[in-house]
């Protein structure tokens, strides 16, 4: 059976950025234990608070995903500073080893952030409007991560006869499916939005 974690917002600590620019609760990491500055990261999911403009951390190695939840953020990528805006729902991709820095046109934003270590994960972000409607979520080889951003959702699992209740700001990660497995989404609001991270080992890496 798939192994399955619901990650309750509640139950999550906040971590200050170095620069205290801002700051991040964990949601996931690969290898379990692993600390994020060690050698042995795979990739890591996290949910955080950009508070005021400036640089973000480095991570060289890993190729790096943002989607902002709650407004827009202007990021000035690579040595020469070109600036992108990202709206709300929408994933930029950019490389870690790249000189970034962040700005706020309206203020403070949430955001996911997903790092893959290049070569042996390969990730991505999607934005789901679903309202009322449900979905089936196919999985594959790897991860996947459920973000609900607002609204409430029910997860149903293949095999499971009991739903799973997700509530704003919680997660649902899952693991070790198998080929087949589905994952059956509910909106239960008008307004339920979340985020779909997929997270798969990059073909012939040793992971």
């Amino acid at each position: 059976m798939p192994t399955l974690t619901h990650i309750h917002s509640q139950a999550l600590t906040w971590a200050n950025w170095k620069n205290n620019g801002g700051r991040t609760q964990e949601l996931a990491i690969w290898p379990p234990g692993v600390e994020l500055n060690g050698p042995d990261l795979g990739w890591r999911l996290a949910r955080a608070e950009c508070a005021r403009p400036g640089p973000f951390s480095s991570f060289p190695g890993f190729d790096r995903f943002v989607l902002p939840l709650d407004g827009d953020l202007c990021l000035s990528l690579g040595v020469h500073s070109k600036s992108r805006r990202v709206r709300r729902g929408e994933c930029a991709g950019f490389a870690g080893d790249w000189p970034t820095s962040v700005e706020l046109p309206n203020g403070p934003v949430h955001d996911l952030n997903l790092l893959c270590a290049r070569g042996a994960w390969t990730g991505t972000l999607t934005w789901l409007s679903l309202g009322r409607r449900r979905v089936l979520e196919e999985f594959e080889r790897g991860h996947l991560v459920l973000h609900l951003v607002e609204g409430r959702l029910r997860v149903r699992v293949t095999g499971e006869e009991e739903p799973l209740l997700i509530l704003p700001s919680d997660s649902l990660w899952l693991r070790d499916a198998r080929a087949g497995d589905v994952l059956e989404c509910t909106g239960l609001h008008d307004d339920t939005n979340l985020v779909v991270a997929r997270v798969q080992p990059t073909p012939g890496a040793r992971t």
